[in-house]
């Protein structure tokens, strides 16, 4: 069975890889996008020093923050299945940056379709404590009502 750590390990490199796909797609629709370098922090104690600044770098605009659900298949505002879409956790969200947000692109199961969320939607976000299976405590989170998404196909034509 995994440790956390093993199981951190894996899930940040799928992050990434599902991070490298949105950026090529937005580089495809004519964006300055770069990746934002990833370090892998030497101990779990150190993992403070190793948080970055975003996952996506728009150039001239700001970062996007690219979340990955591994478990939930959607295409549209219809298929998603919630009434809300999970954005991050408030402490993420409400902590300074040194770029502003341009969005957060939720990437669906099978890495086809995104959920694009604007920050100008923020006001209408709902905080919400779950518990966190990761962690196994509480976190706070941000949830954007679905309306409120762009969904757009990642899918090359």
């Amino acid at each position: 069975m995994p440790t956390s750590d093993e199981e951190f390990l894996r899930s940040l490199k799928v992050s990434h890889e599902v991070t490298v796909q949105v950026a090529a797609w937005l580089r495809s629709k004519g964006r300055d996008a770069h990746v934002q370098t990833t370090r892998i922090r030497p101990s779990h104690s150190e993992w403070k020093d190793y948080i970055d600044d975003g996952d996506i770098f728009i150039e001239g605009k700001g970062r996007i923050e690219v979340k990955y659900r591994e478990n939930l298949s959607f295409v549209c505002t219809e298929t998603y299945k919630y009434p809300t879409i999970f954005v991050d956790e408030v402490r993420k969200v409400d902590m300074e940056h040194a770029a502003p947000l341009v969005a957060y692109i939720i990437v669906n199961k099978e890495r086809t379709h995104v959920a694009i969320i604007k920050p100008d939607s923020k006001q209408f976000w709902i905080k919400s404590k779950r518990f966190d299976r990761r962690t196994s405590d509480d976190r706070e989170f941000y949830e954007c009502p679905k309306i409120l998404a762009a969904f757009r196909c990642m899918r090359r034509t």
